[in-house]
């Protein structure tokens, strides 16, 4: 997406859990002014490729549930947190 330079992110998987961590990075190329780096309207189409079939993603940090596809949108990850762990659980 838009800002794919912009977004690091690190998973680790057992079994068929995930734990994915998503953080932004070079804020400052963004232009954000005063907002946080929060929300779809920052993230526009920025997304997370999801390499298996994902049945299940939480956000540890804020208890948010997001909808689960092969690709997830920054702006949903990052709702209203700027950073974020999540928790997915999917198939084989």
């Amino acid at each position: 997406g838009s800002y794919r330079n912009n977004i690091i992110s690190f998973g680790y998987s057992l079994d068929n859990n995930f734990l994915i961590t998503v953080a932004p990075r070079f804020l400052t190329s963004m232009k954000l002014g005063k907002k946080l780096p929060i929300g779809k309207n920052i993230w526009e189409n920025t997304s997370i490729a999801m390499d298996r079939e994902i049945y299940f993603i939480e956000n540890i940090l804020t208890e948010e549930k997001i909808k689960a596809s092969s690709k997830v949108y920054v702006g949903d990850i990052l709702k209203s947190f700027p950073v974020s762990l999540l928790l997915a659980r999917g198939g084989k």
